[in-house]
């Protein structure tokens, strides 16, 4: 009698533990399943950031992108003049490239990778046809990337250019495009073996480009913050040579998109009793004939 009990309970706990185990099993294979199922999330959580980050345009499903280093701007009428001129230069870039005639009509809005400078800028404008005071049927919305590789200079990498929605890329290509050579001296009589011509005041005030790029550069060199807004209304072009790296027909040189660099004396007007003040810009404009990707790097000088 006493050996049958002992047998009977020994089975029971055989039964009981088995059924402890299997439940043991069980928790860890849904502690597992849990587990992994939040490694998935997790993981797909990055990749979305780490794709909003690298667009750059639209930051507003990112909640934690100022930990990231980007900030968030309005744009408007008032944006600051160094963000409606980099926008200009992405206008810029894609008039030549597509053969249009798009004039900034006013920033969006815009995100600035970096806390200091420099910094890289994701612009996105409305821009028009010929007309900057377009109605809004006739606006399109336009994104463009720019890129600074320096503080208080001229070195500037525009990366994107195009109508947003138009997500066409070459890729990475052109995302490492620099140009970080020392700028040339300043032409003189003795240059017989450069390719320079000599601009008139008719050609640069058609090819606005022109005008950009010194704008550009007056405000990159002397810029000491991102709120720094010079006066830009006193300025007065007075001479212009291209220099190219072949032999170009003068209107392929001022139409198309080739490497060049841009000499430019000009006069600025301090204002008040500050008087006028002579200097000189030079300007090179450097593109990658892959990626479209162009660097412009550049200085302002004052007259020897």
């Amino acid at each position: 009698m006493g050996g049958r009990w002992r047998r009977k309970k020994k089975q029971e706990l055989l039964v009981v533990g088995s059924e402890y185990r299997e439940r043991r099993r069980s928790y860890w294979l849904w502690a597992k399943k849990i587990k992994s199922e939040e490694e998935i999330i997790r993981k797909r959580k990055d990749a979305e950031t780490a794709e909003l980050w690298r667009k750059g345009f639209d930051m507003g499903e990112l909640r934690d992108h100022r930990d990231w280093g980007m900030h968030e701007f309005s744009g408007g009428k008032d944006c600051l003049l160094v963000v409606q001129l980099y926008a200009k230069v992405g206008l810029h870039r894609y008039n030549v490239l597509e053969g249009t005639n798009l004039q900034l009509h006013e920033i969006e809005k815009y995100n600035r990778e970096g806390t200091y400078m420099p910094a890289r800028y994701y612009i996105t404008l409305l821009a028009a046809e010929e007309d900057p005071s377009a109605t809004p049927a006739s606006l399109v919305t336009f994104q463009t990337e720019l890129y600074e590789r320096k503080c208080c200079t001229l070195n500037l990498t525009c990366l994107i250019a195009r109508l947003k929605g138009r997500t066409k890329s070459t890729g990475n290509m052109g995302r490492h495009f620099r140009d970080d050579r020392d700028l040339p001296e300043w032409p003189d009589d003795k240059c017989s073996s450069r390719f320079l011509y000599e601009v008139m005041e008719s050609e640069w005030e058609e090819n606005d480009w022109i005008g950009l790029y010194l704008q550009v550069a007056i405000v990159t060199t002397d810029r000491r913050d991102y709120t720094y807004k010079p006066n830009l209304s006193g300025l007065k072009i007075l001479n212009v040579v291209v220099e190219t790296e072949e032999n170009l027909p003068k209107e392929t040189l001022l139409k198309c998109f080739p490497s060049v660099v841009v000499y430019i004396s000009y006069d600025q007007d301090l204002g008040g009793d500050n008087g006028v003040c002579k200097r000189r810009a030079i300007v090179r404009r450097t593109v990658d004939l892959i990626s479209k990707c162009f660097c412009l790097v550049g200085d302002t000088l004052p007259l020897p």
